[in-house]
């Protein structure tokens, strides 16, 4: 796998916890909407790794790409739309950064993972929050961590081979 997907690798773990109980988990397979913001690039590799992530062990399929509207469409097993919204914002993180991740189920549950004062929030309807520390690794210890497991991840090789299809059909 690559550094990126290293260092999101706090954010996919917030994500899924996120869903552990079981109300919580009915709803992970009943969602309708995912909105998640970078900083300043609206379409982020991180930001298209972490929907790609979410649509290949949700075993979604990709219905569309919008590029205009910043969205794409999956279709969920029991065909049901879900659409992923990019958004881009301003800040002071470096470019690219995923900043906010907001999944919101068909029962309008919403499941927040924010990154606020080098700490990752969760937070579900607002009403029951967490904080994750958010642990800034320098580069070298990431690829040294990423060496250390050398092997071939199914689930980001699934998620890039994703993005280059839609890339291709640009």
């Amino acid at each position: 796998s690559d550094m990126v997907w290293g260092r999101m690798t706090v954010w996919r773990e917030a994500i899924a916890q996120m869903f552990d109980g079981p109300d919580d988990r009915a709803n992970l397979n009943n969602l309708q909407q995912v909105e998640i913001t970078s900083s300043d690039n609206v379409f982020s590799f991180p930001a298209f790794l972490l929907a790609f992530w979410l649509a290949t062990r949700l075993e979604w399929q990709l219905d569309s790409f919008d590029e205009n509207n910043k969205h794409l469409v999956f279709v969920d097993k029991n065909q049901q739309n879900i659409r992923i919204q990019f958004k881009g914002e301003n800040t002071v993180r470096k470019a690219g950064r995923l900043l906010n991740v907001k999944l919101i189920s068909a029962n309008k549950t919403v499941y927040q993972c924010k990154y606020v004062d080098s700490q990752l929030k969760t937070m579900i309807d607002s009403a029951r929050e967490n904080s994750f520390d958010y642990i800034k690794e320098d580069r070298a210890k990431l690829l040294c961590d990423e060496l250390d497991f050398l092997h071939e991840d199914r689930i980001y090789l699934d998620a890039v081979w994703t993005i280059a299809r839609i890339k291709r059909q640009d």
